[in-house]
């Protein structure tokens, strides 16, 4: 099946990019529906140290959630806290999907967009992107004013799915 952007995807969601082709085994990037969006939620780690190597373009966002979980994961503070950003995507099961990830800045950037255009936006807090601008920041995007910008990452955000197929 062809998808545009704007269209209901398989899930339930809104696509919001098409690359073209099938290469790596995804063509399309679908929103989570509006109703799985998290509020008040932290981006993660805020204790000065990197999580790794994350990428803001376009096809990051999943190996970035990748990432960010397992690197969290493995700090003894962060064991039984299951409600920041990455994992809430990650562990979402929603549609009869349970592939979600955390966008990065690039795909953030992008699913706002269309979503604005569809009236798909339920939020005015910033949202959190899987994309980390450095030991205590990661990129954000305000959905309304498409504010770009970096932002402590122990402060609560917005947060919004995405999936790849």
């Amino acid at each position: 099946m062809e998808y545009k952007a704007g269209d209901k995807g398989p899930a339930g969601g809104i696509i919001f990019y098409d690359k073209g082709d099938n290469s790596d085994g995804w063509r399309y990037l679908e929103a989570a529906p509006e109703e799985t969006e998290f509020e008040d939620k932290p981006w993660g780690d805020y204790d000065g140290e990197s999580v790794g190597l994350t990428g803001t373009e376009i096809g990051s966002g999943k190996s970035n959630t990748e990432i960010i979980v397992s690197a969290i994961g493995q700090k003894e503070r962060w064991d039984d806290r299951e409600d920041y950003a990455a994992r809430v995507c990650k562990t979402l099961k929603y549609g009869g999907y349970s592939d979600w990830f955390l966008p990065s800045k690039d795909e953030l950037e992008v699913m706002i967009y269309v979503l604005d255009k569809s009236g798909n936006i339920n939020t005015l807090e910033g949202c959190w992107s899987s994309s980390e601008a450095g030991p205590f920041e990661a990129w954000r995007i305000v959905p309304f004013t498409k504010n770009i910008f970096t932002a402590n990452k122990h402060f609560e955000g917005s947060v919004r799915a995405a999936r790849r197929f």
